[in-house]
Order: C-alpha cells, then structure tokens, then sequence
C-alpha cells in the first residue's frame, strides 16, 4: 500500500499541478500566473503514490502563515485530502514558532468554510474586491498605521517594520498600496478609510473592507470570480 507523504514542491513538479489545477473546476489563477507561482513562498504536495493534491504557504512580516492555492484532484475528493495539507501546513508553522496562519474563502464556498471551523479558523475580516488604480496625486506617506489588515498582494498582514507604503491626504488614512508587485505584476491596493478615492481603470487588486463598503466604485470593476472573500485566522 502507498504511503502518504507530503513534500516540498520544486520547479519539476510544475506540469502535475497544472493539471490539478486545470482540473480542480477553479477559475484558475494558477495556470494563468505559470510555474512563476511556484517562486512565491512554498509549495507543498501530498502524494499517495500519485500526487492528489497542494497547497502554497506564503510568510507575512507579522508572523503568521498564509495558505491558499488549496487544490485536490478530483478523483481524491472526500479522502481528507485538503485536511491532511492544512493541518500540515499548521503544524509546519506552529514548530517553527510562528503567530498562526490566515486564509481567504468565498463565502460561497462551503467546504472550505467548513473545514476552517473544523480546525479552528475564525473570520476576521471581510473583503470585496475590484480591479482598478487609486489616482495617488496628493496624497503623502505616513507611518501613522492603523491596526488593521491589508494586502501585500494576496498576502494579509498586520502592520509591522518595513511596509509597504500607507498614504494619507489632509491628515487622514486613505489607503495602502504594496511596495512590490503581486504575482500578476501589478500593485495591491487596500482601502483604510471612508474618503473619496480618485478612482481609474487598471489591472491593480483594490481590496475594501466591509465597514468601508457602500456600492461599487466609480471606474472600478469587480474582480471577476473574486468579487468577495472572508479571511480567516488561527492563532498558535
């Protein structure tokens, strides 16, 4: 009988999750963004003989671990597949010292939701999202940070050290926006207060929280197949 292992994935690996992700009836981001994926944080797959499934684990400034990319193969459903990589990935981070670990989930999306309550995930915050660019003429810097949430690029941290630029007009909190590129190669915006924003057209990730939520935006689409998500947190 085949053992179950899970292991690092490596550049060689990048042909058998393509096709699980192909496959996996996602969007999917994934193959879009190529084996360039594989050069964000680490790849973990679990193979009982043959590869059924993987996740990806990124690393935040403020200690945590980030998990997303969940996939499984189809033919491996309801075989603890999923469960198997996240409590992985918990332990992983639970021995190397880490805070705890976040993720983001549709609302829609049931097992998930499911199986993050099953291991002790509890909502945080609620994002919908929109593509887009923020026009940043007149706003400054500031290091003034808010506690709250934003987006690296699909990566949730707390604010902490060196981050990615905060920007403030007429002394009040407006917005974020990361330093470095997300994997699509464009910037991630996230909105930090109730001002109105000189929205335009673009490519860029615009994150709003809930509480700061009135509509959509001017100028601004959803992000298709990604209009909104909750992220979720368990503490180590």
């Amino acid at each position: 009988m085949d053992r179950t292992i899970v292991r690092k994935a490596t550049e060689e690996d990048w042909d058998t999750i393509s096709r699980i992700s192909s496959i996996a009836m996602y969007g999917d981001y994934i193959n879009e963004i190529g084996p360039s994926y594989l050069k964000v944080g680490d790849t973990y797959l679990l193979e009982k003989g043959n590869v059924l499934g993987f996740l990806k684990i990124q690393y935040t400034p403020d200690g945590f671990l980030y998990l997303s990319g969940l996939r499984v193969d189809p033919a491996a459903r309801r075989q603890g597949v999923g469960e198997a990589l996240t409590r992985y990935a918990i332990a992983l981070g639970s021995d190397s010292g880490k805070n705890g670990a976040r993720m983001l989930i549709q609302p829609d999306n049931n097992a998930s939701l499911s199986l993050s309550g099953k291991l002790g995930f509890s909502s945080m915050e609620f994002f919908h999202f929109f593509q887009g660019e923020v026009d940043l003429s007149g706003f400054s810097e500031s290091k003034n940070w808010p506690m709250r949430i934003i987006d690296l690029g699909f990566e949730y941290s707390l604010p902490t050290g060196d981050f990615p630029a905060m920007l403030m007009k007429r002394g009040e909190l407006h917005v974020s926006v990361s330093r470095t590129r997300t994997p699509w190669n464009n910037r991630a915006y996230t909105i930090l207060g109730n001002g109105q924003f000189p929205f335009r057209k673009g490519k860029s990730i615009i994150s709003v929280p809930r509480d700061y939520f009135s509509g959509k935006p001017p100028d601004l689409e959803p992000l298709v197949g990604f209009e909104n998500a909750v992220l979720l947190e368990k503490t180590f």
